[in-house]
């Protein structure tokens, strides 16, 4: 700003010529137009669009006494070349860059919808698995295969037939022949008073075909 202000009021040995009164909008111009050669001798300017061109420094974040200080270990500049001492950093041992703890076989990579390197890790459901590290989705066991929550692998199913001897097996038999009984007794029923009002507003001889699907079914 110092150099634009000089350059807009003229004064190159101490003394302006130009009088103080100015126009914000000259100010920019002339503050665009800047080139200053820095103690580096690189060269500090502004583009067209007013971003400064004069590259990055390279900062480390670092632990001194009982204080967190920012140093600065090396620079970046915009031709792509990057100058830093790797001895004025200070790094942590046993740091890792990752947000989320790795995903162990079991389990599956839940992102957020803020952000795509942290996650959760979440239990395979029932019906899927994994069996690597930091999967990104479980995977479907077949139609055959079966697995429960946490699943690193899917089992064969198991089938199972009911023995003729089994309690259920009795229980159902008896409720059929019983079943069956019942409708045997209420055709017989139906057959005797097949003329009274009441079996016809059943639907008279209809209720022959009702019975005979139940007995079927």
């Amino acid at each position: 700003i110092a150099q634009a202000l000089k350059k807009i009021l003229q004064c190159p040995n101490g003394t302006c010529e130009n009088p103080v009164n100015f126009l914000p909008w000259q100010l920019l111009a002339e503050i665009r137009n800047i080139s200053i050669s820095q103690e580096n001798e690189e060269s500090f300017h502004f583009l067209t669009n007013g971003d400064a061109v004069n590259g990055y420094d390279l900062i480390n974040w670092q632990k001194i006494g009982n204080t967190m200080q920012l140093k600065t270990v090396g620079k970046y500049a915009l031709n792509g070349t990057v100058t830093f001492d790797p001895n004025a950093i200070i790094w942590k041992a046993n740091k890792t860059s990752k947000c989320s703890r790795q995903c162990v076989p079991g389990k599956a990579k839940k992102t957020g919808s803020t952000s795509v390197c942290c996650y959760e890790c979440v239990d395979c459901p029932e019906g899927y698995y994994s069996n690597e590290y930091d999967m990104a989705a479980c995977l479907q066991c077949s139609q055959d295969q079966w697995s429960g929550n946490a699943s690193t692998k899917c089992e064969n199913r198991t089938v199972t037939f009911l023995g003729w001897t089994d309690g259920f097996s009795i229980v159902l038999t008896v409720f059929s022949i019983l079943g069956v009984i019942l409708l045997i007794v209420i055709a017989i029923i139906f057959v005797r008073h097949l003329n009274t009002p009441a079996v016809k507003a059943a639907g008279g001889t209809f209720v022959y075909v009702l019975l005979l699907s139940l007995t079927i079914s």
